[in-house]
């Protein structure tokens, strides 16, 4: 049993995403730095931004961490956490009509989805079996605000931490 963190993890579900290819279109998905931006959230971000917006997505999880449910009692523990994902779209005709855009979004949240969430994350289980196991998702959220749309889903995972 290999120990992590939430960061590491984090950082694993970002690398996976942006190597992820999108199903239409050129634009690549691309992480966004909260350490760059200094910006309250993600979303205030993107609605201030929205030219820079366009597929740009954020992961980041929850101080929900569970009581141990599994304990070794030397060196680990099992904990469950969630962990969110959002990505942003401008509210720009760039799709040609609503529809248009609504087929990009849908695509953009199943190539996310299936890049990490339940379904997908057990297919790099080789690189990263010992990461963490996914065992749920919340259904697709989105959202539109002024400038941008933000597409949401959270996932829970499960992983062995340091002990103390």
């Amino acid at each position: 049993m290999a120990t992590t963190t939430p960061g590491a993890i984090r950082d694993v579900l970002i690398a996976l995403i942006a190597a992820a290819t999108p199903d239409a279109y050129a634009e690549r998905f691309r992480a966004y730095d909260e350490d760059e931006t200094k910006a309250d959230s993600f979303v205030a971000w993107a609605e201030a931004n929205p030219a820079s917006a366009l597929r740009r997505f954020s992961i980041m999880f929850e101080h929900d961490v569970t009581i141990p449910d599994v304990c070794d009692g030397v060196t680990g523990e099992r904990v469950r956490q969630t962990f969110r994902f959002e990505i942003a779209w401008p509210n720009t005709n760039r799709n040609g009509s609503r529809k248009g855009m609504a087929d990009t979004i849908a695509m953009d949240m199943r190539k996310a989805r299936g890049t990490i969430g339940y379904a997908g994350f057990p297919l790099t289980y080789a690189q990263h079996g010992s990461l963490c196991t996914v065992l749920s998702e919340t259904p697709d959220s989105v959202q539109r605000l002024g400038a941008v749309t933000i597409g949401s889903f959270d996932l829970t995972v499960e992983y062995w931490r340091v002990l103390l």
